[in-house]
């Protein structure tokens, strides 16, 4: 049985993509409309001390996306910061002291962001309305057709597994975009029916990046998108 994807590129693009979506998952890949995650990590407190990040990401479609993490030392929170973004703005902060935007540099980058997770899942490439283009012998490039330049990067190893993702953010202070890497574990684990790697790093290319393992997975479940319109700034 063949995979089939409605995606638009070159065939040496489709064809990279194929044997990454057979590599994932076979030959029963699962589209994803909407999804929940459960992460957590863990990153030096004070003095040292192990302090564990606990962090909530939503998501439906390629237009919503929200990030929520908390940050406990010995059990006592220490911090938290919430990202949303609901296609129309974006939202930083935390609750209570949220900024919102709507400034292009800022919207895109959110895109880009959320762009950057759905090719972590591989089938949502394989979509209408998605272009790839291939680039090296296990690269490709992957757009929406309504944002042309909100470009991600796939990078696959020998065996067609995904290797790494690739973005350009707008980083606030930094006068260009910068590189934004999204790169899986290489062990699998199966949640709500989606394969999903057990870990994932993420983080700016030139600052050290965080390894979160994944806990908790919700598949096309209903996601109110009021949930990623955020007030109280």
């Amino acid at each position: 049985m063949a995979i089939l994807t409605l995606a638009k590129g070159d065939p040496a693009a489709l064809k990279l993509l194929k044997e990454a979506v057979a590599a994932r998952y076979g030959l029963r890949p699962l589209l994803v409309e909407s999804l929940r995650l459960t992460l957590s990590a863990k990153r030096p407190g004070f003095l040292g001390l192990p302090a564990q990040t606990h962090v909530h990401l939503a998501l439906v479609g390629s237009t919503h996306w929200r990030w929520q993490e908390r940050t406990r030392l010995l059990g006592i929170p220490i911090a938290s910061r919430l990202e949303s973004f609901d296609g129309g703005a974006c939202y930083t902060g935390k609750i209570g002291a949220i900024t919102s935007s709507t400034e292009a540099q800022d919207l895109s980058s959110y895109q880009r962001l959320l762009w950057a997770v759905l090719a972590l899942l591989i089938t949502p490439l394989t979509e209408e309305g998605v272009i790839v283009k291939a680039g090296g012998e296990r690269t490709f490039a992957a757009t929406l057709e309504n944002a042309p330049h909100d470009v991600a990067t796939i990078t696959l190893n020998a065996d067609y597994t995904l290797n790494k993702v690739q973005v350009q953010r707008h980083r606030p202070g930094d006068a260009a975009p910068v590189n934004y890497v999204v790169t899986p574990g290489r062990e699998l684990q199966t949640l709500s029916g989606l394969i999903l790697p057990v870990t994932v790093e993420m983080g700016w290319e030139d600052k050290p990046r965080t390894v979160y393992t994944i806990t908790h997975a919700e598949v096309n479940e209903t996601i109110p998108l009021t949930e990623f319109t955020v007030h109280g700034g």
